[in-house]
């Protein structure tokens, strides 16, 4: 019975030393709320929040594909795409950034910038949300943010890592 607990931190610390998925330290002005293998959150003094996430992937998930399902989920909760350009991990993945803004009824506007990449194994999100206001000085900071993410799991000869860029996915 002692023996289960020493297996368990055993095997935390192998998948945290070995090939886990998440791997990334908080841009300069965020302070850790969480991380763990497959998720951080950060948080600004300004109250902006930065949240990295990693998925599995699954089999005929492509940035094109994630894309339109971020996209359509986003709207379908009142969220409206500005923008969408090419952003790069610091091991060279290319992913795709998305600018959706949000305006509530009875609150301010809200910015959301989400960074998707995508390999044969995982998919990552890189989310910064705040006040629109805010909106300038941080997307400044997209390709810094993003910088310090190192997307794993690409194959050999990828057409998933080396894929194109999604088709522009206006409102509809």
């Amino acid at each position: 019975m002692a023996m289960r607990p020493l297996v368990l931190a055993l095997g935390v610390l192998a998948a945290t030393a070995c090939g886990a998925p998440l791997r990334y330290h908080a841009p300069r002005g965020f302070a850790e709320a969480t991380h763990d293998w497959r998720s951080a959150h950060y948080k600004a003094s300004d109250n902006v929040g930065l949240k990295v996430l990693v998925f599995d992937n699954v089999e005929g998930g492509t940035l094109d594909y994630w894309g339109e399902d971020l996209v359509r989920k986003l709207k379908g909760r009142g969220y409206a795409l500005r923008s969408q350009s090419a952003v790069t991990a610091r091991n060279d993945v290319s992913g795709t950034r998305f600018d959706f803004v949000l305006k509530p009824d009875d609150a301010a506007p809200q910015f959301l910038i989400v960074n998707v990449f995508v390999t044969d194994d995982y998919l990552y999100v890189a989310q910064i949300a705040g006040d629109a206001t805010l909106l300038p000085r941080y997307g400044r900071r997209v390709p810094e943010i993003v910088a310090e993410l190192h997307p794993l799991g690409c194959r050999p000869r990828s057409a998933v890592c080396r894929g194109p860029q999604p088709r522009a996915l206006a409102e509809r």
